[in-house]
This record gives C-alpha cells, structure tokens and sequence, in this order.
C-alpha cells in the first residue's frame, strides 16, 4: 500500500496500480535536462536555420586556419562594427561568436528572444548588404556610390585601409546572398580612389596675426613648407572652429618662402590665403579644407587701432 489512503474516486498515478502500489518494471519520468550556456551552438540556437546574418571569414597574411593575431582580429571585428554602426543610423551589430578551427566572424541583430533589445528584423545583413555592393565597385563607380552613401562611406575606407595594410582577406558572406571576397590588393586599390580629393573650389581669405612657426620641409603634395600664424582677435577666421586662434597654411611659391627668410618669424604678419574647400556633393569629406599662403607681408600688432579697420574691410 502507499503512505495514504486514496479515496475510492481518485485514480491511480503513473506507475501504481489500483491498491496505490508500484507497478512492477516500471521507473519514474526522467529529470528534464537544462542545456548548458556555453555548450549551446550559438549560431544554431539564434538562427533556427543556421545561416548568420553576416559570416565574415578571416584569410591570408598572419592569420592561419585556427587562428590568428588576436590585436588584429579585433581590430577588423571594431571596424565592422563601426562601419554598420554608422550604416545604420548608430545602431551597431551584435558579435556572436568566432567559428573555432577557423576565423570566422558572426554578426547579427541582438537577441530576438528578448523582446527589449529586439530591432528591425535583419538589420545587419540589410547593412552587410550595402557594404557587399561596395565590395564588387571599382574606380568612379565606386566613388560615386560612396557619395551616395554619404559620411558612412568613410569607415569602409577605414576598412579597406585596414585589410589592404595587413595583407589579410575578407570572405563577407551575408544571408541570402553570394559571398564577395576583398583581398589585400582589392582593398588597397578601393581606398587609393576613396583617398582621392574630389572636385575643389577655391575662395580669398586675409587673416592677421604673428607668424610664430615656420617649416620648410617639402611635403608629399608639394608644398614647400608650412606656417603657423597665432591669429589677432580680432582677425578673420578661416573654416572650421573659429574658436580657434592658431592657424596652419601650406605654402608653395618661393616668393613667400623669401617673405619669412626676411625676418618675419615671431613678427606680426598679413597673409593672404587661399581656401581650397570641395565641392558640395563631390567629396567624401566635405568639411575638410586645405589653406595656402599666396602672400605675406608684415602686419599691424594685435593692439593697432588699424584693426578694427581692417576687419571691417575684411567683411
């Protein structure tokens, strides 16, 4: 009999027979079993048919079947994130996991199981998408897609930098579609044509201020040197933060290079500047700008009553 009485209208439990003993040969339902976290397949368990959003597979250069630099993977891992960051409006990518014997890389939306971190349903292969497109775009094309993009165009320069100096190849596999490959030499190739400046305009600026350094090394675009002007306060001001009061400016000519030669270092100067700013629209960069010297000649000290003159003719 079992410990207590069952009354006449209750039926037997699994197992017991009607006088409440156990039936012979039988056993009790197994415990059910709680999976292991980090026994789970991760790509499994979030996509039930196994596919990532983004598979991105590391190659070549020092990276080897089973791995690789761990600085240098997490470098590509940061510059993948940014670059579907800003893709997506600054919403960022999940990692899931690094395929073990080999390097692969699985990106993907957070979570949908849980309901607060839940976005718009396939956010990353959207995003992974776009970057695919570049992938396969060569010279103008690719610069006029870049444009199109706008200022996210700028980290997958970041990206193709990264691969093209580390000699290494990307696989980007995204879901649904063919995979593309950037090789080393690729990607070096697209960020020479992104790194090109656009189209430019050029417009005359007059600043005052003292000329306080001087470099006469020629540079890589062929300036002759450079200058340094503290500006006056009450001086124009070229783009970017007019807060600022140092100035920077290439210079190209000779004539101006003969200009500092005579003693103009540490004195008050005029320069007569040109703004090299891009075209709307025709640069992937368009708040930067280049200033070069045409002209500098001495000037009047901060505390000349000619300033508040000159700055009215200035404007």
């Amino acid at each position: 009999m079992s410990e207590r009485e069952r009354p006449p209208d209750e039926p037997p439990t699994p197992g017991e027979d009607e006088d409440g003993e156990d039936e012979p040969g039988t056993e009790p339902p197994p415990e059910e079993e709680i999976e292991d976290p980090l026994e789970r397949d991760p790509i499994k368990y979030v996509w039930k048919d196994g596919v990532a959003p983004l598979a991105v597979t590391l190659t070549e250069g020092p990276v080897e079947a089973g791995y690789a630099p761990a600085e240098l993977v997490a470098r590509l891992a940061e510059q993948i994130a940014l670059l579907l960051k800003d893709l997506g409006g600054g919403i960022g990518p999940m990692l899931y996991a690094v395929a073990p014997g080999s390097m692969t890389l699985f990106f993907g939306d957070p979570d949908p199981v849980n309901e607060q971190a839940q976005l718009a349903i396939n956010r990353t292969a959207t995003h992974a998408g776009r970057v695919a497109e570049l992938i396969e775009l060569d010279g103008d094309a690719l610069y006029a897609r870049a444009l199109e993009i706008g200022a996210p165009a700028r980290q997958y320069a970041a990206l193709t930098q990264l691969v093209g100096t580390e000699d290494v190849t990307l696989r980007w596999a995204v879901q649904e579609q063919e995979p593309r490959t950037l090789t080393s030499d690729r990607a070096a190739e697209q960020h020479k044509r992104l790194s090109e400046p656009g189209e430019t305009k050029d417009r005359s600026l007059r600043v005052h201020g003292v000329l306080y350094r001087v470099i006469t090394e020629p540079t890589v675009q062929g300036y002759t040197g450079s200058v340094g002007i503290h500006l006056h306060s009450w001086s124009s001001r070229p783009p970017g933060d007019h807060r600022s009061r140092k100035l920077i400016a290439r210079y190209e000519s000779s004539a101006v290079e003969d200009q500092i030669k005579a003693g103009l270092v540490g004195e008050p100067v005029e320069a007569r500047l040109t703004v090299r700013e891009p075209v709307p629209g025709a640069s992937l960069e368009p708040e930067r700008f280049q200033l070069v010297v045409d002209d500098l000649i001495p000037g009047p000290p901060e505390d000349s009553i000619l300033g508040s003159g000159l700055l009215d003719e200035a404007e």
